[in-house]
């Protein structure tokens, strides 16, 4: 049986139709630089993907030197370049946004580099961790872990 449950309305971001995007504090694990950014759960995604400008919102320097680089295969299998950054990221409690229910170990995530997509949360380095159960009569999302 799980230990921890939390249920999330349905979020609907500017210009975007209302989806299961969760709230997500990243945090730039060397320099202490987070913000907090509600992502899209994505169950079709095999890692998590973020875009340039959260990049750069952590400080990180999206192809600086010693940066790694690496290609993913985004929808239809198209290749796509990707930067790796190191992140935590920390799950928010629904109605107590200042409050981290659940929080990553520092890791590596890819970044593209644009910004013309929700950041996404992947299986490999985030949905893993739960049971996901997507309510979309209802429009919520709730994690189990």
């Amino acid at each position: 049986m799980a230990q921890k449950r939390y249920t999330y309305p349905f979020y609907a971001p500017p210009h975007r139709p209302a989806g299961s995007y969760l709230p997500i504090r990243l945090v730039n694990p060397i320099d202490k630089v987070s913000f907090v950014w509600n992502c899209l759960v994505d169950t079709g995604a095999d890692s998590c993907l973020f875009t340039a400008a959260l990049a750069s919102l952590a400080g990180h320097n999206l192809v600086g030197d010693g940066v790694k680089s690496d290609v993913t295969a985004g929808i239809e299998g198209r290749q796509l370049a990707t930067y790796k950054h190191t992140f935590v990221l920390e799950l928010l409690h629904p109605t107590d946004p200042g409050k981290a229910v659940w929080k990553s170990r520092k890791s590596l995530f890819d970044c593209l580099s644009h910004d013309d997509f929700p950041p996404l949360l992947g299986v490999a380095d985030f949905l893993r961790h739960f049971r996901v159960i997507l309510d979309y009569p209802r429009k919520k999302i709730t994690l189990e872990w």
